[in-house]
């Protein structure tokens, strides 16, 4: 009795060179341009005694986004921006309010004054606790993909 092999590999052969040519004329084209702002809420929250936090701790915006910290705890939190990208001119919002009861917020609008790139930024009283978080500023950039 004689047996053949399998025809998997020129299947997969065959199923790859479709997918190509489905494929070959449709091309992702980045292009600048704008997008309604979106608004990133950040929760200051209390995980267990001593250790508070900001949730997330990261994200990344693009300018015209507003970055909303909302107080979800009953101990008083604020933001400070402790590291901004050169460039940045942000002496006016450097330091935000202390937000002291449940439900307040804090709203931070990445304007032009912001330059692309990573902020740092801390809860004043809890910095030593480890209450500190990161802003990335990235360019506006639309993908869309073309035919």
């Amino acid at each position: 009795m004689r047996y053949s092999k399998p025809a998997y590999p020129v299947i997969a052969g065959f199923l790859l060179a479709v997918a190509i040519l489905i494929a070959l004329p449709m091309r992702a084209v980045a292009q600048t341009g704008d997008r309604d702002p979106v608004t990133i809420i950040i929760k200051m929250v209390d995980k267990s005694t001593a250790q508070w936090r900001f949730e997330p701790s990261s994200i990344t915006v693009m300018r015209g986004d507003t970055v909303r910290f909302v107080q979800e705890d009953i101990v008083p939190h604020n933001v400070e921006i402790t590291k901004a990208p050169e460039g940045s001119q942000i002496d006016n919002v450097k330091m935000g309010p202390f937000l002291l009861s449940l439900g307040q917020v804090y709203d931070l609008v990445i304007t032009d004054a912001f330059a692309l790139g990573t902020i740092e930024y801390v809860c004043t009283p809890h910095v030593g606790l480890g209450m500190k978080g990161k802003i990335v500023v990235v360019e506006r950039v639309l993908l869309h993909a073309t035919l």
